[in-house]
C-alpha cells in the first residue's frame, strides 16, 4: 500500500453564533444520531477504558441513558445497519457486503427514517453510507438531504466526497469534514423538525494518525489484551483462516502497540469533533429539543483474541458496543442500563420518542421504558447475533446471550459457551462443564425458538 499523503492545510471551520429557532410542534424533538466505525465499548472513557481520552462523550453519557450491556446484530456494517434502520434482524433482508454479489436494502424497505419523513421531519446523513449500490446517487429510505462519504478505510485525508450526488474532494481531514457538514448543515435551519444522522468513519483501525495525535499514547505505554498472549483452546477454529489472524501474527507485539496507539490517537480526535458539534447544538438554541444518539454499529479487535482488525467473530470486542441515549436539555442524570440491549429496539425507540407508533413487524423492542425505568425488568434481557458469509469463508454464525451467558454456534461445527460474570475476556469455554449443562441446553433451544421465529435460512441448511 503506498504512503498515504500528508493532511490538507487546515480548512476554515464554521463559525457558529446562534440563531432564532422557528416554530415547530412541541411533540415532534430533533433527533441527532452520531454514529462510529469499529468502536467496543471496552475502549472509551465512559465505558471505564482508563487510557484513552473521551471527555466529550464522557459527559454526554452523564446527561443521559448509557446503556452498558447494547448489542450490535451482527460486527458486519452493512448488515448491522439494515438493522438500525428496520428494526428486524439482517438475515430477513439477506443483506451483504461479501462475496461475488453483495445485496443491499431494497429502496422500498419500510424503515424508521422513511417513516419519521412521512410524519413531517426532513431526514439528512453526513458520512459513509455502506449499502452496495446506494452511494449518495439519489435519496432512500427517506433521506432528502445526502452529503456522503465512500472510498476506503485508510482514505482520511482528501477523500472522495460526493455532496448531494456530486463528486468532489474533502478539504479537511475526514473526520473534521464530516462534524463541518453535520454543523453547517444544523445551522440552516428550516420549519420542519429534522432527523440528522452523522455517521463518522473513526475511529475505525487507521494507518496513520490524525493531525496533533502522534504523540498522545505511547505505544510502550500501552496495556495489551488479556487474551492477546493467553492460551485459547476453545477460540473457534473457522477463525484461524481468517486475514485477523494472519494480521495478528504478522503484526507482532510491536505492531499490536501501534495500533492501539493509532486507535485511541483517532478516538480523542473523534471526541473533540463531536464536542465541537454538541457545542454546535448549544449555541444554535437546539440542545433543548434535540434527542441525542451515539452508538457503533460494531467493534474491532486489536490483539484481543490473538486477532487484528474485524474477524467475523462474535466475540465481546466485535459486539459489544456503546450507546447513549440523551433526551432534550442538558444536565447530569448519569443513568445507566444494565439490561442486555440491541441495536433492534433503536428504531422502535426512536419512533416512540417521536411520537410515532411502531409497526408490529419490528423485531425490536422500544428502550424508553428502560430510560423512565434502567431497573425495569420489562425489557427481556436478552439478544441474538449473527453473522454472514465472508469472501469464500464459510465463518456463518449465530448467538444468544441471556444475563451473563453467551452461547455462540458457527456453522462449521464448532460452538462457544461462556458466563461473562465470571469469565468476561472471553477465555474459558464450558461447553464440557456438567455444572453448566442445563444452562446450555435452555441457550440451544431458544435460540432455534428464535432460528425458527425469524425463518433464519441458515437453521435448515
Amino acid at each position: 500500500m503506498p504512503p498515504a499523503p500528508p493532511p490538507p492545510p487546515p480548512a476554515t471551520r464554521p463559525v457558529v453564533t446562534s440563531r432564532a429557532v422557528v416554530h415547530r410542534p412541541a411533540d415532534k424533538p430533533d433527533f441527532l444520531l452520531i454514529t462510529a466505525s469499529n468502536l467496543p465499548l471496552r475502549n472509551t472513557g465512559f465505558g471505564g477504558n482508563t487510557t484513552v481520552k473521551t471527555p466529550n462523550l464522557d459527559k454526554l453519557a452523564s446527561e443521559g441513558v448509557l446503556f452498558t450491556r447494547f448489542y450490535t446484530t451482527t460486527p458486519q456494517p452493512a448488515p448491522a445497519r439494515a438493522s438500525l434502520l428496520t428494526g428486524r434482524y439482517p438475515h430477513h433482508w439477506d443483506v451483504t457486503t461479501e462475496g461475488p454479489e453483495p445485496r443491499s436494502l431494497p429502496p422500498e424497505t419500510d424503515t424508521f427514517t422513511g417513516r419519521l419523513a412521512e410524519a413531517g421531519y426532513r431526514c439528512a446523513i453526513i458520512g459513509p453510507w455502506d449499502f452496495e449500490g446506494a452511494v449518495a446517487v439519489k435519496p432512500v429510505f427517506g433521506f432528502v438531504d445526502y452529503p456522503a462519504v465512500t472510498g476506503q478505510p485508510w482514505d482520511w485525508t482528501h477523500c472522495d466526497v460526493w455532496i448531494e450526488g456530486r463528486q468532489t474532494k474533502a478539504d479537511s481531514f475526514l473526520p473534521d469534514w464530516t462534524a463541518d457538514r453535520a454543523i453547517e448543515y444544523l445551522a440552516r435551519g428550516g420549519d420542519q423538525p429534522t432527523f440528522l444522522w452523522v455517521s463518522f468513519h473513526a475511529p475505525n483501525l487507521p494507518k496513520i494518525y490524525p493531525p496533533d495525535g502522534q504523540n498522545l499514547y505511547p505505544p510502550e505505554a500501552i496495556t495489551l489484551p488479556l487474551t492477546y498472549t493467553t492460551s485459547l483452546p476453545d477460540r473457534p477454529s473457522i477463525l484461524a483462516q481468517t486475514t485477523a489472524a494472519r494480521d495478528d501474527q504478522y503484526a507482532g507485539e510491536k505492531g499490536i502497540r501501534e495500533a492501539w496507539s493509532r486507535h485511541f490517537a483517532m478516538l480523542t480526535h473523534l471526541d473533540r469533533q463531536i464536542g465541537l458539534l454538541l457545542e454546535s447544538l448549544d449555541k444554535l438554541g437546539l440542545r433543548e429539543r434535540t434527542v441525542v444518539v451515539f452508538l457503533s454499529e460494531s467493534g474491532c479487535a486489536l490483539g484481543d483474541h490473538q486477532l487484528l482488525g474485524t474477524p467475523p467473530s462474535l466475540y465481546e470486542e466485535m459486539v459489544r458496543c456503546p450507546l447513549i441515549i440523551a433526551p432534550p436539555g442538558t444536565g447530569p442524570r448519569n443513568a445507566k442500563v444494565n439490561r442486555v440491549t440491541s441495536l433492534i429496539d433503536l428504531a422502535p425507540t426512536l419512533l416512540a420518542m417521536a411520537g410515532l407508533e411502531t409497526p408490529v413487524t419490528l423485531e425490536g423492542r422500544s428502550l424508553t421504558p428502560l430510560m423512565a425505568d434502567p431497573g425495569s425488568d420489562g425489557h427481556l434481557g436478552e439478544c441474538f447475533l449473527e453473522l454472514g458469509r465472508q469472501q469464500n469463508l464459510n465463518c456463518e454464525a449465530r448467538g444468544i446471550i441471556v444475563g451473563n451467558f453467551k452461547y455462540m454456534d458457527y456453522a462449521t461445527g464448532t460452538d462457544a459457551f461462556f458466563d461473562l460474570g465470571r469469565d468476561p475476556e472471553e477465555t474459558h469455554g464450558l461447553l464440557q462443564d456438567p455444572q453448566y449443562a442445563g444452562v446450555l441446553n435452555v441457550l440451544k433451544t431458544r435460540l432455534q425458538q428464535w432460528q425458527q421465529a425469524t425463518r433464519d435460512p441458515l437453521l435448515h441448511r
